[in-house]
């Protein structure tokens, strides 16, 4: 979905994982991330701060491709009224429980 994409539109990559984003701005040094560190020590890697500032970016977006575990992509989308798709395997599929969140809120 990154590589089909980032050559004609810019992606913002929200993630707590460091080295998932290490591994993704290497593939796409294109991609765009809200600067935060990570404190490998803790339960929460990053502070609350910057997962704020992440939920607020995505929410704003032209659409958000999360994952199965991502309760921050799914808020973010609702919180902006944003498409949701989730990645289910190989698959990218509408969340209908995000688009039912989001017509019911209107």
């Amino acid at each position: 979905m990154i590589g089909a994409n980032i050559a004609s539109r810019p992606i913002l990559l929200a993630t707590d994982d460091p080295q998932l984003q290490n591994t993704l701005q290497q593939r796409f040094p294109a991609l765009i991330t809200f600067p935060k560190t990570y404190d490998l020590t803790k339960l929460r890697t990053t502070p609350v701060r910057a997962a704020l500032s992440d939920m607020w970016l995505l929410g704003r977006c032209y659409q958000i491709v999360g994952t199965y575990y991502s309760s921050f992509s799914k808020f973010s989308a609702i919180w902006g009224r944003t498409p949701y798709f989730e990645v289910i395997g190989d698959q990218i599929v509408r969340s209908e429980f995000t688009d039912r969140m989001i017509s019911t809120s209107e």
